[in-house]
């Protein structure tokens, strides 16, 4: 099926079939074939809400099982899309601006979408985010269904942070000025959550970072200097599959034979984070 959009703003799709199962599908593309979302089935209906930046034609790709029937109904509601982030921006090449201080309202549209977002620094300094999550300490919801953020620079993860049942901020030390992304999505095939949330990010450059741990500081060779008698503050970024995880390493000069003495304190308040003494 073809829609056209005559201005910027929003679709929903709403595909209801007697079966009132999800063997039905909705897939809204645009004109150059990419994926905008996946609908998802809830109370017997599938349903997709997708922002469009531009007026043009879309496409909606039904697939199902041999002889579903359905019934196919396509809104159009105009929004203000600057405020919105703007699908397909599922990489670093197609990442939504986030501009600090102003809050952009997402959602991830299906199952392995990924939202990314860009914002740029002009000197080293503290970036805060602040994710408005749709889901609360009320809200039923699957231990596995979850929002993972994680920033990148240069390639590599500097940050994380997952959100389930509430809003979350973290902070991260900006070690120099330039490109940096963030990354939201649901690892987890089939917990998704298609809920619109909200990220603000901030930006301080006189903040002191020199008590935050900055990565990649994954071996020896790139560790942060820890001072005797002085705390630092850090985060294990990511933890996949198998033995693919973080390691933060610190580096202490010691000018004479004696005992070294470690406090490692969290938020969990559990014993989920480890440190080792090596020579």
């Amino acid at each position: 099926y073809v829609l056209n959009a005559t201005k910027p703003g929003q679709i929903s799709l709403t595909l209801t079939h007697p079966q009132g199962a999800s063997s039905v599908d909705a897939t809204l593309l645009d004109s150059n074939g990419n994926s905008l979302g996946t609908s998802t089935f809830s109370d017997g209906q599938e349903t997709l809400n997708a922002t469009v930046g531009s007026a043009g034609s879309y496409y909606v790709q039904i697939s199902g099982n041999q002889y579903d029937t359905y019934d196919l109904k396509a809104e159009f509601t105009e929004i203000d899309v600057s405020s919105t982030e703007i699908e397909p921006n599922n990489s670093l090449e197609t990442a939504d601006t986030l501009t600090f201080g102003s809050e952009l309202r997402g959602a991830l549209g299906s199952d392995g979408d990924d939202d990314y977002f860009k914002f740029t620094t002009d000197s080293a300094g503290l970036v805060t985010l602040s994710f408005d999550n749709p889901r609360d300490a009320s809200s039923s919801v699957s231990a596995l269904d979850f929002f993972r953020l994680s920033v990148e620079h240069n390639g590599e993860v500097i940050a994380s942070q997952n959100a389930k049942a509430s809003d979350v901020s973290f902070s991260f030390a900006a070690q120099e000025a330039g490109d940096y992304y963030l990354k939201i999505t649901n690892p987890l095939w089939g917990y998704v959550s298609t809920d619109e949330y909200g990220i603000t990010a901030t930006f301080d450059a006189t903040a002191d970072i020199s008590g935050l741990e900055t990565e990649s500081n994954d071996t020896t060779a790139t560790a942060d200097n820890l001072v005797f008698g002085q705390s630092i503050t850090g985060t294990i970024s990511y933890v996949s599959a198998g033995s693919v995880r973080d390691f933060d390493y610190y580096v202490l000069n010691a000018t004479k034979p004696g005992q070294i003495s470690l406090t490692l304190t969290h938020a969990q308040g559990a014993s989920s984070v480890d440190a080792t003494l090596l020579d």
